[in-house]
């Protein structure tokens, strides 16, 4: 697939304070992941007020809507 040469956004740990990249694909509302750097389990959740979480759900849904032609209301249905 060379459609997307950057689809990963970068997220920022409110934990350890470092950054690490996560795919477009897998940010969406109810997804988790760990920090990398300290394991800190993070829920990435419309309604967080982790800013960080906020920030890479924004950038993500920003980025499927301008490569994938997503629609806001398609971004956000939760499956």
């Amino acid at each position: 697939m060379t459609e997307q040469t950057d689809d990963r956004i970068k997220v920022n740990c409110t934990k350890c304070k470092n950054s690490f990249r996560e795919r477009v694909r897998n940010l969406r509302s109810g997804y988790q992941t760990q920090c990398p750097h300290c394991s800190r389990m993070i829920t990435f959740d419309e309604g967080s007020d982790d800013l960080g979480v906020g920030r890479a759900l924004t950038q993500a849904r920003r980025h499927r809507t301008r490569v994938l032609g997503e629609t806001p209301e398609t971004s956000t249905r939760s499956g």
